[in-house]
């Protein structure tokens, strides 16, 4: 539920993606290539299991931060969301709280600079969420993408851009 394992999903999201474009009747044969990219993340899933996330964040009366960093390709996005502690003494430590993935549209090509843009939101909708259930009073807030289109954009006005882009900025404003 909290997106730990999102980067090992997005694989089998993007093969299922896959295998839906090619429109294949519910009894036909998966063409083999897929079928063989399917069995080899099978066997990789095995090594989930080794995976260990810590469950503390080690929260307790200090110096909070929430850090975010988005991210997209061609063919799929996504966010992750840190928590910083910082103690009295100046010790911090670092924790993974949350992350999601997605897949691009298949069908409706967009543009990398759009999908950097819907990283960029479904951070900052990740960042809302993980405040307002961790009820941190006024954290600082550091999100990052790689993006200086997505960049311009969030920092202009809404009203300057077309629909798609205008209804993303005005969510991110809002949110953060």
């Amino acid at each position: 539920p909290m997106g730990w394992l999102a980067p090992i999903v997005i694989k089998a999201k993007l093969l299922i993606q896959e295998l839906w474009l090619q429109e294949l009747e519910w009894d036909k044969k998966v063409p083999e290539d897929i079928s063989n990219r399917w069995l080899s993340f099978q066997n990789q899933l095995k090594s989930v299991q080794t995976i260990t996330i810590p469950r503390w964040m080690h929260y307790s009366p200090s110096t909070v931060e929430i850090l975010g960093f988005c991210d997209a390709s061609e063919k799929a996005y996504g966010a992750v969301v840190y928590s910083k502690t910082i103690n009295a003494s100046g010790d911090s430590k670092i924790t993974l709280l949350i992350a999601k993935s997605k897949v691009a549209p298949a069908r409706k090509k967009t543009t990398l600079p759009k999908l950097e843009l819907c990283a960029a939101l479904l951070l900052a909708k990740l960042i809302k969420k993980t405040t307002t259930a961790l009820e941190f009073e006024n954290p600082s807030i550091f999100a990052w993408t790689d993006s200086k289109i997505a960049l311009a954009w969030i920092k202009g006005n809404p009203a300057r851009w077309k629909t798609f882009v205008a209804n993303r900025v005005s969510q991110i404003q809002t949110l953060l």
